[in-house]
């Protein structure tokens, strides 16, 4: 024997065979270690679902919405009523100071009237020893009390500004009451709990924040009163000298001229923010409530309805609150029942976006792998929910399943829930088939806004599928399980053909692919789905479904048998496959004379007739090149 055949002798020796099958049988045995090694990592599985109203999820999503966001809210209003109470206190007390002094002005001085009397007894005791007859005494009358004006004023002033000063801490301690009792509920249940928590929250940031923001605005009243009495104790005092002292003068004046500024900048503030809410700078809760009136009752009475019923309030409360944590393990605990919050009766037509918010944060870096997992698994579980165009979720789908693959081959995700919640989504979802192919060789159709969506996805699918197949064939053989991937009918060849339109990978992984389908189905429909792909696309300026068309040529001569080179419709359907590809070559050479690619695509073309047995049709393709390969010349040449 010579030297020279040894090799393919060797290749056919039971040795050699034998130690083939022992290769074969330790990769499928590390193939399953490593599954069931990932099937114990328990950061792969999703979270086991519970009822929809378990006391751990609510439990949970009851004290993150009362530490994240109600007790905080809680706390700054209750320090805010705090030091409102402390000013009240001391302003009461001043004003309340000047009020008892001013008092003294409304009643008749006793030291006065008895002086009076002194003063009249005096008068009759000199008349009487003066001889004077009882009859003809003087006497005067006693003159009746008459408050001053200004005692009267001063009154009025301070009073009105004590009891509204009262009336704003009474205001203060009933809402500092209410806020005591904020997280409160009677409810025994968890879900209930929230739900009657949560509820009253909202109206009370709707109702009670405002007024808690408004409170403090009314304190400009008392205040304003007490000055405006003390300026006119004041002014009264100086108009009733003589002659008035100039720093006197100039000390009141300034004073009212700073008193005067401060209440035409509030009530310009006020009037501006009321008016012109969107645009002014002086916003105020008091100007809000001011501008929003009317607005609000109107709405009011407009939308007003029944209200909702236990199960509507369950959902929307859990999606509410969901989208507002941001701590893992709540989360983790709350995606235990979000399959028990959907199931039972979807009702999210009508509000289809709060469920996409909370899929898009579970599936999202903030929650942990597990949640990612878990709101992988629902949308697998409930595809008749999620086929309706879900698709803005691949984005966040992809990623979590990247992040999921950290430090381990893509492979990996080969049968994983991310890519079965993808096929889903794409609705190509098959359960008995992997979703990878399903996708790559289903019919779906994206719009121009959504194409990062769908390439983000598709690159990915590209790394799963080759890290795959590396796995189950490192030597790049395509083994019947390979190939069985593409026999479904549901995987057609045009399907599979778009989806290396659009994601241009490499030649070599390309005839992989090509090679697969054509073992799959029969490389006659594979070219006549190459062939409607470029003429389909003949008007376009992209060459790649022509680069496609030349890769399907060449995965059959690379692949093809003398039966197959026999086969009459085989023949025919690469003789057209090649005139369709020369054609629409020639049409972008005339219209782009200056690309170099031209040259090695017809290598790859020109290589068919010679395999080919002579014909009509392979006359006119043999001429068609040549007329083609006369465009490429002077370019090449160059």
């Amino acid at each position: 024997m010579d030297a020279t055949d040894a090799p393919s002798d060797l290749n056919t020796t039971p040795a050699i065979v034998k130690l083939i099958s022992l290769m074969e049988e330790q990769i499928s045995v590390l193939h399953r270690i490593d599954q069931r090694q990932a099937a114990a990592d328990i950061s792969t599985q999703p979270i086991p679902q519970v009822p929809a109203t378990s006391s751990s999820t609510w439990g949970a999503l009851l004290r993150s919405r009362i530490a994240e966001t109600i007790q905080p809210k809680v706390d700054r209003w209750r320090s805010g009523l705090d030091a409102l109470l402390v000013f009240l206190g001391l302003f009461s007390a001043i004003v309340t100071s000047f009020l008892i002094d001013s008092l003294s002005g409304l009643q008749q001085d006793e030291a006065a009237r008895t002086n009076e009397l002194l003063a009249n007894l005096t008068e009759i005791l000199i008349q009487l020893n003066s001889g004077a007859n009882v009859s003809t005494l003087k006497i005067a009358l006693p003159t009746s009390f008459q408050p001053e004006a200004v005692d009267v004023r001063l009154n009025s002033y301070w009073s009105i500004s004590l009891i509204l000063s009262l009336s704003i801490a009474a205001l203060a301690v009933a809402c500092r009451g209410f806020l005591n009792v904020a997280v409160l509920s009677s409810h025994a249940s968890a879900a209930d709990k929230l739900i009657d928590i949560n509820t009253r929250w909202k109206a009370a940031e709707k109702i009670l924040g405002p007024a808690l923001e408004v409170i403090p605005q009314f304190l400009f009243l008392p205040v304003v009163l007490f000055v405006v009495g003390l300026l006119d104790s004041i002014f009264s005092s100086i108009l009733s000298l003589e002659i008035l002292p100039t720093p006197i003068a100039a000390a009141s004046g300034l004073s009212l001229f700073f008193v005067a500024g401060v209440v035409a900048f509030l009530a310009f503030a006020l009037v501006d923010a009321s008016v012109r809410p969107d645009t002014s700078p002086f916003q105020s809760n008091l100007a809000h409530v001011f501008s929003k009136t009317l607005k609000f009752a109107h709405l009011h009475g407009k939308y007003k309805k029944e209200g909702p019923s236990r199960r509507t309030r369950i959902e929307s409360t859990y999606h509410e609150i969901v989208q507002a944590t941001h701590d893992d393990e709540t989360l983790d605990k709350a995606s235990a029942a979000l399959l028990g919050i959907l199931e039972p009766s979807f009702t999210w037509h009508h509000s289809l976006h709060h469920l996409n918010e909370t899929l898009d944060h579970l599936l999202s870096p903030e929650a942990s792998l597990r949640c990612n997992h878990t709101a992988a698994q629902v949308i697998v579980d409930l595809p008749r929910i999620f086929n309706r165009g879900n698709r803005h979720l691949l984005p966040s789908l992809v990623e979590a399943a990247q992040r999921s693959a950290n430090y381990r081959s893509m492979a990996t995700l080969w049968t994983s829930t991310y890519v079965k919640a993808c096929a889903v989504l794409v609705g190509a979802f098959q359960d008995e088939h992997p979703a990878v192919v399903c996708i790559v060789g289903s019919s779906y159709v994206f719009t121009v806004q959504d194409l990062h969506q769908q390439l983000s996805m598709d690159y990915l699918l590209v790394d799963i599928f080759f890290d795959y197949l590396h796995s189950v064939s490192p030597d790049g053989s395509l083994t019947p399980g390979m190939v069985g991937l593409f026999k479904p009918n549901f995987i057609e060849p045009r399907h599979v053909l778009a989806f290396l339109h659009r994601v241009s990978i490499e030649d070599a992984r390309a005839l992989v692919i090509i090679s697969l389908l054509m073992a799959a189905k029969t490389p006659a429909s594979v070219m006549a789905a190459a062939r409607h792909s470029i003429e389909v696309n003949s008007l376009d300026s992209d060459i790649l479904p022509i680069h496609l068309g030349g890769l399907v040529v060449k995965s059959f001569l690379q692949s093809s048998s003398e039966a197959d080179l026999g086969d009459a419709n085989q023949v025919l359907a690469l003789v057209d496959l090649c005139s369709t590809c020369i054609v629409a070559a020639k049409r972008k050479l005339l219209q782009n004379p200056g690309s170099r690619y031209w040259s090695r695509f017809l290598e790859t073309v020109e290589a068919a007739p010679a395999c080919l047995p002579p014909s009509p049709e392979l006359a006119t393709l043999t001429k068609l090149m040549a007329d083609c390969r006369k465009l490429v010349e002077p370019v090449s040449g160059t």
